[in-house]
């Protein structure tokens, strides 16, 4: 079983129906939102992004942190929320424990970025100014079916900020 598995089937059984609505965001069918979810898929397989990989997401809430969970629950990697409210020291505290092998993290997150970096995990910046919206929008296409994983496969590592 993965996570990944009934939003999948959603999106053959119900493609027009609405998938996600977000706050001052997009509106999505299942079909776009599996397309979406699709396209960062292959973004995180082409940055090297393997199953069981720990990917530290660290994003504020909205619609790229929704997309990426189940992006890496498709490829069956393991996503490591960070909340984008943590100071140097939560951060280094939480990379130091999950050890991710990558990171994904929004734009104007500098201090996020300057820790990654020192920590020496590589990482991919989305939004105004970030490298990684060009590799997601070079993935284009319809959704992924989701890597079956074994029983009792690490599903997520979660830092929370109390939201």
């Amino acid at each position: 079983m993965n996570l990944a598995d009934d939003l999948a089937r959603r999106f053959a059984e119900a493609p027009a129906q609405l998938g996600a609505a977000f706050e001052n965001g997009p509106v999505l069918t299942y079909a776009e939102l599996g397309a979406a979810i699709g396209a960062r898929v292959r973004a995180l397989r082409a940055l090297g992004v393997r199953p069981a990989d720990r990917i530290a997401l660290v994003l504020r809430n909205g619609p790229e942190c929704l997309l990426h969970l189940y992006a890496c629950w498709t490829l069956g990697a393991v996503p490591v929320t960070v909340s984008a409210l943590y100071g140097p020291r939560d951060l280094r505290s939480a990379l130091a424990k999950a050890t991710p092998v990558r990171a994904i993290v929004d734009a104007g997150l500098d201090e996020a970025l300057a820790e990654l970096r020192a920590a020496r995990i590589p990482a991919s910046v989305i939004g105004a100014g970030g490298d990684y919206a060009a590799e997601i929008a070079a993935q284009a296409g319809g959704p992924e079916s989701p890597r079956a994983l074994e029983p009792g496969a690490e599903s997520a590592v979660l830092f929370t900020g109390g939201t």
